[in-house]
């Protein structure tokens, strides 16, 4: 997608505000491309690749998510494992929503990305759809205190949620799946 005057989602030009798309609504862009497709080339100098929003304009994208978007994992989590524990009253965490756990370990790639299946507010307990693949570190309480030498630094795993109402992603039936979006 190639801008040269405006991409707006979510704004309102009579008050010249930004006007979120509420969390009930969805508005979703799907790229699509393929690597060996031209690219979009901007004076004949930058090359953007083509499966991109490219913009020598304004793009404006106001959406809404939760009042809480990360937090830390409560209790360490192993390969295979379905349910996790979070922070308590995070209720705006939807059903059918996908989190993104980050790595605790050295390996960049010990990730897991996963769908809520539940999710219960008064003992934080977050259910998946799919067993976890790797191993999280998960604690109580942060680790800074218990470290000599990590005193500014807390070792448990990230939970990110992705539930967003403005989406932007790549086509799923290409069949080089590491190609943009």
């Amino acid at each position: 997608m190639f801008v040269t005057g405006e991409l707006s989602i979510g704004y309102n030009f009579k008050t010249k505000k930004a006007a979120p798309i509420p969390a009930t609504d969805k508005f979703k862009i799907t790229l699509y491309g393929r690597y060996q497709d031209d690219t979009v080339v901007y004076d004949n100098v930058i090359e953007a690749g083509n499966k991109v929003i490219a913009s020598i304009g304004k793009v404006q994208l106001h959406g809404t998510g939760p009042k809480v978007q990360q937090c830390r994992l409560l209790a360490s989590v192993d390969k295979g494992d379905t349910e996790i524990m979070v922070d308590k009253l995070m209720d705006d965490w939807k059903v059918g929503e996908r989190i993104f756990i980050a790595t605790s370990g050295h390996w960049a790639y010990n990730s897991d990305y996963a769908t809520i299946k539940a999710y219960d507010s008064a003992t934080g307990k977050l259910t998946l759809t799919a067993p976890l693949k790797f191993y999280h570190f998960g604690d109580a309480a942060s680790t800074e205190s218990k470290y000599k030498y990590a005193k500014t630094l807390d070792l448990r795993s990230e939970v990110v949620y992705f539930g967003r109402s403005v989406l932007i992603e790549g086509d799923s039936k290409e069949t080089d799946a590491d190609w943009g979006g």
